[in-house]
C-alpha cells in the first residue's frame, strides 16, 4: 500500500506570524496604502530627526521596545542591531583608535591622527592607544 504524501503549508500560528509581517510591511512601507503625503512627511521627519539625533523613527522606536541603543547602519560592519552600553564601548574599544568618528549615518570610524583641530562628529581620546576604558570613552562620548 502506498502513503500519499500531503502538502502542508505549516502550523496556523506560523501562518498568522507570516501574514502579519507581509500586511505590517505593507503598511509600514507606504507602498500604496498610505496616502503619499503621509509618506512624504514620514521621509521629511525622518530625516529632520535622523540630523538631530542620530537615528531614525524606527531607530528610536527598537531602542524604546529594546531597551538597548539600535542603529541600524551597524549591520554593515558585522555587528549587532541593538547594543547594550557597555557593548558599544567593547566595540569602540575593539577598533583601537585614536581618533573615533561618526559619518552622517552614525557610522564610527577611525580617523588619521592629525595635527590639525579635530572636526566635528569626531572625539579624539587622549592617552596612549588600545590603554583606553569604558568610563574614559563614555565620559568623552556624554561631552
Amino acid at each position: 500500500m502506498k502513503s500519499e504524501k500531503v502538502m502542508k503549508f505549516g502550523n496556523a500560528k506560523n501562518n498568522c506570524r507570516v501574514f502579519a509581517v507581509v500586511i505590517m510591511g505593507a503598511f509600514l512601507s507606504g507602498c500604496g496604502i498610505m496616502p503619499m503625503w503621509a509618506s512624504i512627511s514620514h521621509t521629511i521627519g525622518d530625516a529632520v530627526l535622523s540630523l538631530s539625533t542620530g537615528k531614525s523613527s524606527g531607530e528610536h522606536g527598537l531602542s524604546f521596545i529594546t531597551g538597548r541603543d539600535c542603529q541600524f547602519i551597524r549591520v554593515i560592519d558585522g555587528q549587532d542591531i541593538c547594543m547594550t552600553e557597555k557593548a558599544y564601548v567593547d566595540y569602540l574599544i575593539s577598533l583601537d583608535c585614536e581618533i573615533y568618528t561618526w559619518n552622517i549615518l552614525n557610522r564610527v570610524s577611525c580617523k588619521k591622527s592629525s595635527p590639525l583641530k579635530t572636526s566635528a562628529g569626531s572625539l579624539h581620546l587622549t592617552g596612549k592607544k588600545g590603554n583606553l576604558d569604558g568610563k574614559h570613552i563614555l565620559s568623552k562620548l556624554r561631552t
